[in-house]
């Protein structure tokens, strides 16, 4: 992957998850530890599903 892909990837991605955590800690201000632990389990749990997702099917 070209360097300058990259950082246009990475940016995107780093930009999103920092909305979706600023979001997170704005939502449950009056919670933080409710958020803390929200903000843990999210990618706990979405991570199996993402990794089947995108696994390529075998030959």
């Amino acid at each position: 992957m070209r360097f300058g892909s990259f950082v246009v990837a990475l940016s995107c991605g780093s930009l999103a998850m920092g909305f979706a955590f600023s979001f997170l800690g704005q939502a449950y201000l009056d919670r933080p530890v409710f958020g803390l632990v929200l903000s843990a389990l999210i990618p706990l749990l979405v991570w199996p599903w993402l990794r089947l997702w995108l696994r390529k099917p075998k030959p």
